[in-house]
């Protein structure tokens, strides 16, 4: 596994990207990812350098990683990660949307749907299945979305 690099660069153009942001009236919110499986001191690094960053440049932040991390703690039977140990499952994906929805709107899902269904692609109208999830652990991520955003030590915008 490679040694996450110093964070330099990144914190360069993430100020850059802000500044750019900014013009627009806009406002900066990080997407504070999740380590690979199997790495909970990568993800310890990942967390450090986007609450670092944050409130360096002023942005928000949706905190992916310690979500993930909350589900990997309560309720490790619930795989985000896909057999790659990298990539989201359909879970994961799930769990980083109600974050998203949280940390953008301010207001969590009251009842989040358990199956979502949409376009497979933007120039392909058939409808697929996006989502299809047990309900009970639909309810269970967008409990562990709530609780993450509620410790957040930086506050997501809305």
């Amino acid at each position: 596994m490679p040694a996450i690099n110093h964070p330099t660069a990144y914190f360069e153009y993430a100020a850059k990207f802000h500044a750019e942001i900014a013009k627009t009236g806009a406002k900066t919110v990080l997407y504070a990812t999740w380590a690979r499986d199997g790495y909970p001191e990568q993800q310890r690094r990942l967390d450090d350098a986007f609450t670092r960053l944050a409130p360096q440049i002023g942005a928000g932040l949706v905190p992916a990683g310690l979500a993930w991390t909350v589900v990997r703690l309560k309720d490790p039977p619930i795989r985000l990660h896909m057999p790659d140990r990298s990539h989201p499952t359909m879970a994961g994906s799930y769990l980083n949307a109600l974050l998203f929805y949280q940390c953008l709107t301010g207001r969590a899902a009251v009842v989040p749907p358990a199956v979502i269904t949409g376009p497979q692609r933007w120039d392909d109208p058939r409808i697929v299945t996006l989502v299809n999830l047990p309900w009970d652990q639909a309810a269970a991520l967008n409990q562990f979305a709530q609780r993450a955003v509620a410790q957040e030590p930086l506050r997501p915008l809305h």
